[in-house]
């Protein structure tokens, strides 16, 4: 799993706090204190595209849907308890969104000490 987009999203949740990595098979968790908020597929069983699944706020996974169904989804397992998936192909054209979105994934799951003011 070397791709430039796998690249980008490791830099901006290695500027978060106490955040690891745990690889798998085609897929790279990122948690902070032993909790996910966000990983990294390569790909998806029935979905060859790369994504992002990651934590979000109450309300925000239907919102983003609906805003735009070819690249925000459901993801399986996770999407339950309101986790975004945000497709990558095409490459998305705003990066700091997405980088908005792992760090409220982060600030949600993250303890407060690691939050700061």
């Amino acid at each position: 799993m070397k791709s430039p987009m796998l690249r980008r999203i490791r830099r901006i949740c290695a500027a978060f706090p106490e955040v690891a990595e745990v690889p798998g098979p085609d897929v790279l968790n990122f948690r902070v204190r032993g909790r996910g908020f966000a990983v990294y597929w390569s790909h998806w069983f029935s979905d060859p595209r790369p994504a992002v699944w990651c934590k979000a706020p109450p309300g925000a996974q239907e919102e983003m849907i609906i805003a735009d169904p070819e690249r925000f989804f459901v993801p399986a397992y996770n999407g339950r308890h309101g986790w975004i998936g945000i497709r990558l192909e095409p490459p998305p054209d705003d990066w700091d969104e997405l980088t908005a979105m792992l760090e409220v994934a982060y600030r949600l799951t993250a303890p407060k000490r690691l939050l700061g003011p």
